[in-house]
C-alpha cells in the first residue's frame, strides 16, 4: 500500500508511460510499413536486421532527452546553501548518536536526532538559530555576487542531476527495447501469413499488438489505499490548540454538532493571545521536524519498491537480447 500522494504520483506516471508506449508501438507499425514499401520488399526478416532496427529506433526514440530536459550540473564554485538551526545542531550531536547506537542505519540515526531536537529548549536552540541567521545572510550575499559574475543560476545539485540522468537513460533504453520487440512482433504477423503489408496500418491490428505487449490494466489494478505506516501529517498551531481545547468546549456546549463546534473553535482561536499562539507555533515547528524525519525514513524504505514498480515500465513482453499538511480552516486563516 502507498500513501495518497505516492499513489497519485504512481498513477499519473503509469498513465503517461502507457500512452507514450502505445504511441511508440503505433509509430513503429507505420515505420515498418514505410520501410517495406521503400525497399519494395515483403521480406519480414529485413525488419529485424540490426541496421533497420537501429534506424527506426533513432527515428522514434528521443535520445536528446538528457540535453533538453536536464539543467546543467551544479557549478562547484556556486555558493554553498545555507543551513538551518537544526542542521547546525545535528553537526554537533551526530557523532554522539552514532557512538551511542553503532548499529543504527542513517534513517534511524536521523529519527533519533529529530526526537532529541524536539526536547532541546528554546534557550539552548538560540545559538544555533543565530548561526542559521548568519549563514542565511552569507548565502544571500554570496549568491548575489555569484549571479553578478556568472548570471542567474539554472543549475541543480550534482546528486539530483545524476539521479535524473539515470532515469532518462533507463527510459530511452526501455523505449528502444519496445521498438525492437514491436518489429519482432510485426515480423511474426507477416511470417505466419495472417497479415499483409497493408494490414499493418489497420488500427485493429495495432490495437491488438498494443494489448498483447503492454499492461493496459495497470491503472485499474493500482488501488488507492492510504498506507497505515506512512507518517502522520504536520499539525498546524491551530490543530494542536484545538486538540487541547476541544474537549472542554464540548463540555460547555454538549448540544453542538461537530460542524458547530468547529466554528466555535475557529472563533475562539481568533481571540487567543499572541504569546499563546507563538507557543503552539513552536510546537508545530517541532512537529514539522518529526514529520520530515519520519518521512525521510519512510521514503528510504519505500524507494526500492516504487523504483521496481516503475522501473519495469508497462511492458509485458520478454526482454530482447541485445530504465500532507493539516492546517487551519479557511475561517481562521487570517489570524
Amino acid at each position: 500500500m502507498y500513501s495518497q500522494s505516492s499513489f497519485k504520483h504512481i498513477q499519473t506516471l503509469a498513465q503517461a508511460t502507457l500512452h507514450r508506449e502505445q504511441e511508440l508501438i503505433r509509430q513503429t507499425f507505420f515505420q515498418a510499413h514505410q520501410h517495406l514499401k521503400d525497399s519494395n520488399s515483403s521480406d519480414a526478416d529485413s525488419l529485424v536486421n540490426e541496421s533497420t532496427v537501429a534506424e527506426i529506433q533513432n527515428q522514434l526514440v528521443d535520445t536528446s532527452l538528457v540535453k533538453r530536459c536536464l539543467p546543467t550540473k551544479k557549478d562547484k564554485n556556486a555558493p554553498r546553501r545555507n543551513k538551518s538551526a537544526y542542521m547546525f545542531w545535528c553537526e554537533d550531536n551526530l557523532d554522539a548518536v552514532k557512538e551511542e547506537f553503532p548499529d543504527y542505519k542513517m534513517g534511524e540515526v536521523a529519527k533519533e536526532l529529530g526526537a532529541r531536537w524536539k526536547k532541546v529548549k528554546s534557550k539552548d536552540r538560540a545559538p544555533y538559530q543565530k548561526k542559521a541567521t548568519a549563514d542565511k545572510k552569507r548565502f544571500q550575499t554570496e549568491t548575489k555576487d555569484y549571479e553578478l559574475e556568472h548570471g542567474v543560476s539554472t543549475t541543480i545539485p550534482l546528486s539530483s542531476y545524476q539521479s535524473q540522468r539515470k532515469t532518462i537513460h533507463e527510459t530511452i533504453k526501455r523505449e528502444k527495447q519496445l521498438v525492437h520487440q514491436t518489429l519482432m512482433k510485426i515480423r511474426s504477423l507477416l511470417s505466419d501469413g495472417t497479415h499483409t503489408m497493408e494490414s499493418l496500418l489497420n488500427m485493429e491490428t495495432i490495437t491488438s499488438a498494443q494489448e498483447s505487449m503492454l499492461d493496459t490494466q495497470l491503472n485499474t489494478r493500482l488501488k488507492e489505499k492510504k498506507d497505515p505506516g506512512a507518517p502522520k501529517g504536520i499539525r498546524s498551531a491551530y490543530v494542536l490548540w484545538c486538540k487541547e481545547n476541544r474537549a472542554s468546549l464540548q463540555e460547555q456546549h454538549p448540544e453542538c454538532k461537530m460542524g458547530e463546534l468547529s466554528k466555535k473553535l475557529g472563533d475562539l482561536w481568533k481571540t487567543v493571545e499572541l504569546e499563546v499562539k507563538e507557543a503552539f507555533k513552536e510546537k508545530s515547528a517541532e512537529d514539522k521536524i518529526r514529520y520530515e524525519t519520519e518521512m525521510a525514513a519512510y521514503n528510504q524504505k519505500k524507494a526500492q519498491a516504487l523504483g521496481e514498480l516503475m522501473g519495469e515500465g508497462s511492458t509485458n513482453a520478454e526482454p530482447v537480447e541485445h530504465t500532507n499538511v493539516e492546517s487551519e480552516p479557511s475561517a481562521v486563516l487570517n489570524e
